[in-house]
């Protein structure tokens, strides 16, 4: 039994998973640095945080992706293509932490923030880099050292985070604490990867990468990083650092819940891969499988979140961020779009239509910013919630017509299953304010195990 289990553990999709489940600490640490800041602060370092996060991605530069498909195809290469991201990566820090600076200006932060808000950028050029190393162990097939150094980051912020904030009560020490905790763990993890791929020995190959490809995969990655952390950047700017801590905390069960999609798409992208070029029928039906696999395992969660919204988020930040549960409601139903404009994206991908998905991720960042200019000013978080609601169904709908334009799919992009949920979604979440909670609950509770039952066959020909 215990050889057993060993084997299913060292699986790569259990190690994935695993590694994303980390994330559950990140949960927690926001949590409590939600209830000891108060929402002001709070609303402060989670907008810092988010436009760091955009600005990183110029910092990546596509290079995690790219080195993961490289060292899939010729391992030797693994070292230089981490020295070149590496010193490409370190030079575009300087240019980034001046545009941060630019933001903190625009938004007329305090003087006093300007050099936690600069400790929290360079602590996010540090993640930025770690992502590179991330993508050597994926082209290597080793998640078990990412999956490591994911939970000892993560661990060692929601201690040493918490501990400073508790101590000190202020974002200088929490910022100094994120800076030298990111710092140690990419340095421990880079002589990890030295000793792991023979660094010394593997110098002298020459990179394989171009320059377009490197491009191509940073601007999707810029526009999706944008794309979702766009609301929080620009709430200080257009509202209040008070609606910004709100939506930050909402945001926080937005980012756990999309742990689902990601686990399902990292098993299922291979296989769609491998299909598109040898069996388009097949492609199709493994399409279906996981459209249905998301829809299965999507819907308690959301469900259940949304049944118990207000008191989830008092308990989780405590009660003055309860008046965030109708925001929180209409990202919950937002997320049922996401989790199928993710797997969207990943048939663009698999059948090589990348362009494609550049295109549609540029129009909806610009329409979700446009949408955010005329709602925050007067409506705030619950204003940013609704953007992300319509633009999220924007998002899916230009999928769909982008993946039926270029006649990759011969089946629908949703089924009964998914339009049953979808409604049963709408109908939960209109009925959280207008319908008793017992009856509410029960009605809810039976038409997901319909919605399961229907989707039982697909998932055992999905294991299949």
């Amino acid at each position: 039994m215990k050889a057993a289990i060993g084997r299913v553990l060292r699986l790569p999709r259990v190690l994935f998973a695993l590694g994303e489940g980390s994330n559950a600490l990140t949960l927690v640490l926001f949590a409590l640095l939600a209830r000891f800041l108060g929402v002001g602060p709070y609303g402060s370092f989670m907008a810092l945080t988010a436009v760091s996060g955009i600005l990183s991605e110029f910092i990546q530069l596509g290079f995690s992706s790219l080195i993961t498909r490289t060292v899939a195809q010729d391992r030797r290469l693994a070292w230089v293509e981490v020295r070149r991201a590496l010193r490409y990566q370190s030079l575009m820090c300087i240019p980034v932490l001046i545009i941060l600076i630019g933001y903190m200006k625009l938004a007329h932060f305090p003087a006093e923030l300007y050099l936690p808000g600069l400790l929290i950028g360079l602590s996010l050029c540090f993640r930025s880099m770690k992502m590179t190393l991330r993508g050597v162990c994926r082209g290597l097939g080793d998640f078990g050292i990412e999956t490591l150094f994911l939970w000892v980051e993560r661990g060692v912020l929601l201690v040493l985070g918490v501990g400073a904030v508790m101590a000190s009560r202020d974002l200088l020490t929490l910022a100094l604490v994120f800076f030298v905790v990111r710092a140690l763990d990419f340095l421990a993890f880079l002589a990890v990867i030295w000793i792991r791929v023979d660094g010394r020995g593997t110098r002298h190959l020459v990179s394989s990468t171009t320059l377009g490809s490197m491009v191509s995969f940073a601007i999707s990655g810029l526009m999706t990083s944008m794309y979702y952390q766009i609301d929080t950047a620009m709430l200080p700017m257009l509202s209040t650092t008070y609606d910004a801590g709100i939506y930050g905390a909402l945001y926080r069960f937005v980012d756990l819940i999309q742990v689902l999609p990601r686990v399902i798409l990292v098993a299922g992208f291979p296989a769609l891969v491998v299909l598109w070029k040898a069996d388009t029928g097949g492609f199709g039906e493994t399409f279906v499988q996981l459209r249905r696999f998301l829809t299965f395992l999507g819907l308690p969660a959301l469900l259940l979140i949304i049944l118990f919204s207000g008191r989830i988020l008092a308990l989780a930040f405590g009660e003055e961020y309860r008046v965030g549960a109708t925001a929180l409601v209409n990202l919950l139903v937002a997320m049922l779009f996401a989790f199928h404009s993710m797997l969207l994206s990943q048939v663009l991908k698999a059948s090589e239509h990348e362009a494609g998905l550049a295109r549609v991720l540029v129009t909806t960042v610009l329409f979700n910013i446009g949408l955010n200019i005329l709602l925050m000013p007067a409506h705030g978080f619950s204003g940013a919630a609704l953007a992300m609601l319509v633009t999220e169904v924007v998002y899916y709908l230009l999928l769909v017509e982008r993946i039926y334009r270029a006649k990759i799919l011969r089946v629908p992009a949703a089924g009964f299953v998914e339009a049953a949920a979808l409604v049963l979604i709408v109908a939960t979440a209109w009925g959280t304010s207008r319908v008793p909670s017992p009856w509410r609950e029960a009605a809810t509770a039976a038409a997901c195990l319909c919605i399961m039952a229907m989707t039982r066959p697909s998932l055992i020909r999905l294991k299949a």
